[in-house]
């Protein structure tokens, strides 16, 4: 069986975070290009992405003694918070993470950019099936219904298929 992507459907927990489905945090950009998360519940902001937001390996990270900074040359050194050790070089636990967080964003990217296929339409029974091809509907502009209180931007087209929705449903 082959599988399919449904319009709508939840991006699966393990890639997008291990929080709930549902979320009053968003991620937005800075007009300065910086990501910031915004919750429309509590109205607060912060540069960094909310716990609620996170993957399991990006909790991970999270709570890693290993931080990553930036000296003022621009060279990026890790300090271990526990330990207090500084290192140029990326700690081993801290590039498993970081390893794990890029197969994360891979995998996300998959499902992001997976086609949606949406099952052909089959007219109602009785009705013949109607085969314009797209090049022709795009071409000839559909006529409005102008003269027809509450249906000025109406295309005309659309009638019959509500006349017969109407007939169906009585």
């Amino acid at each position: 069986m082959t599988p399919q992507t449904v319009v709508g459907a939840p991006i699966p927990n393990a890639i997008v975070g291990s929080g709930p489905q549902t979320s009053d945090w968003s991620e937005h950009k800075a007009p300065d290009g910086r990501t910031y998360y915004y919750n429309k519940s509590t109205k607060q902001s912060l540069w960094e992405k909310p716990d609620e937001l996170k993957t399991a390996t990006e909790k991970l990270l999270a709570a890693s003694p290993w931080k990553e900074y930036k000296a003022e040359d621009g060279k990026t050194y890790y300090h271990n918070t526990v330990t207090k050790e500084s290192t140029w070089s990326v700690p081993a636990e801290l590039e498993e993470i970081k390893k794990r967080i890029a197969e994360e964003e891979r995998e996300r990217a998959k499902i992001i950019a997976a086609p949606i296929i949406i099952p052909p339409q089959v007219p109602p029974a009785g009705l013949p099936p109607v085969n314009i091809p797209p090049v022709a509907l795009a071409q000839i502009p559909p006529p409005t219904m102008g003269g027809m209180p509450g249906m000025a931007n109406m295309p005309a087209n659309i009638l019959p298929q509500m006349q017969h929705q109407m007939a169906v449903a009585q």
